[in-house]
């Protein structure tokens, strides 16, 4: 599955690595510096549920970074947002 959102670019991160022709983990960022506030992250979720989820069980791993997320409750509405089963979601 390629990666493909308008609201998201993939970006790298060391230890990735591609198994299957699939990156692991992806690294979706803001498409734009202006767009990495909690609420055009809400926005870009909500909007893309189902590529998200997709995106999840394709690269077993997805790791959202640069986003400006101030606190344990920012951090709490977006993964709510995503209303995913518990067994998708892996805090480290």
């Amino acid at each position: 599955m390629d990666f493909s959102c308008k609201d998201f670019k993939v970006g790298k991160c060391e230890g990735q690595k591609v198994v299957d022709d699939e990156t692991m983990p992806l690294l979706p960022q803001p498409p734009e510096p202006n767009k990495s506030d909690r609420d055009s992250l809400l926005s870009a979720l909500k909007q893309n549920k189902e590529w998200f989820e997709q995106m999840i069980t394709k690269n077993s791993a997805v790791l959202l970074r640069g986003f400006d997320i101030k606190n344990a409750e920012d951090f709490n509405e977006i993964i709510e947002s995503l209303k995913l089963s518990a067994g998708m979601i892996s805090v480290m």
